[in-house]
């Protein structure tokens, strides 16, 4: 099942803000009422960053980038190097001894990660900024 990830910026009284958006869980369930089968619910988590929190995002991935480049993981090892945005989110590259895959970047919101294509959210947030 795929994981779902929004993002939401606004401008309101000077002040300017993203909300992220994503599904903590989807679970399938059919329970039948009356002829109508009813089979999904989602749960979803919300998260508010500044617009400086924003900014640290784009400010410190390419950092984190250039410090996974040059480790050299141990057979089944996985290292992660992070940046931690709020209480609530962090972003995170992982290196397995397979391959440097900086493709994606893994977004964590309360707890749960999300796998995100690097090039699409840093578009997404300098979209953001510029707006």
């Amino acid at each position: 099942m795929a994981r779902y990830v929004e993002l939401t910026g606004y401008k309101q009284n000077l002040e300017k803000g993203l909300i992220i958006g994503a599904d903590r869980d989807y679970v399938t369930r059919v329970r039948y009422k009356g002829a109508i089968a009813v089979s999904e619910y989602t749960n979803f988590d919300f998260i508010h960053l500044s617009i400086d929190q924003t900014k640290s995002i784009l400010s410190n991935y390419s950092v984190l980038l250039e410090k996974i480049k040059k480790e050299k993981p141990k057979a089944n090892e996985e290292i992660y190097h992070d940046f931690t945005v709020s209480k609530e989110c962090f972003i995170s590259f992982r290196r397995t001894s397979v391959g440097n895959n900086t493709e994606y970047i893994y977004l964590w919101i309360n707890d749960e990660k999300y796998q995100l294509r690097t090039a699409v959210l840093i578009n997404k947030l300098k979209k953001f900024i510029a707006y």
